[in-house]
């Protein structure tokens, strides 16, 4: 003969249903508490890291001096405007690419043909991965036109390379060109 189970509830000796619901609503209480609190903390501790990486990491940069661009854009536009009407050619090259560490080559001719004799000038090289890291090179004074730069690509990838160059004559000019290079990592053979 078969007994049905009894469909009583065991409660622990000594408490009651009323002791019994309280305990139960406490330890709920815990349970969804620490879901929530947990959750929040969660919350804070992607945005700290959201914000450590958004100020600290190389590769996480936008263009380096947007603001102070942004305000001169109507200077700057002339300024491109006037090297153009200027009718200059500019060769800008990446060379020794088979090594590690790669080179620039610049060579800037006049309307004429000839070699533009420069007085002044600056070149601004950043890597598109890494925006962070500009380096600013003061361009010497040159009668050939031609201006070469020895080991200045790091890496491969997207280089930006900003030039500005006055000659003898002050007229100003002004170039941003994209390279793409491709260095070859290890040492020389």
């Amino acid at each position: 003969m078969m007994t049905q189970p009894s469909t009583k509830s065991v409660r622990p000796a000594g408490l009651s249903k009323q002791e019994q619901i309280a305990r139960g609503n406490r330890w709920a209480a815990i349970r969804w508490g620490s879901l929530v609190v947990g959750m929040l903390a969660l919350q804070l501790a992607l945005g700290a890291a959201a914000i450590t990486l958004a100020t600290n990491d190389e590769s996480v940069a936008v263009v380096p001096d947007y603001y102070e661009r942004s305000l001169k854009w109507d200077e700057s536009r002339a300024t491109r405007v006037a090297s153009e009407k200027l009718d200059w050619t500019v060769t800008i090259e990446a060379v020794d690419q088979s090594l590690p560490v790669a080179s620039l080559k610049i060579t800037l001719v006049n309307n004429a043909g000839q070699p533009v004799a420069i007085q002044s000038g600056t070149l601004t090289l950043y890597h598109h991965a890494r925006a962070r890291n500009l380096n600013h090179i003061r361009i010497a004074p040159t009668d050939s036109g031609m201006i070469n730069i020895d080991q200045c690509f790091v890496r491969s990838g997207l280089w930006e390379v900003e030039l500005d160059v006055t000659d003898h004559g002050g007229q100003r000019f002004t170039r941003t060109t994209t390279l793409d290079v491709t260095v070859t990592p290890g040492n020389p053979t």
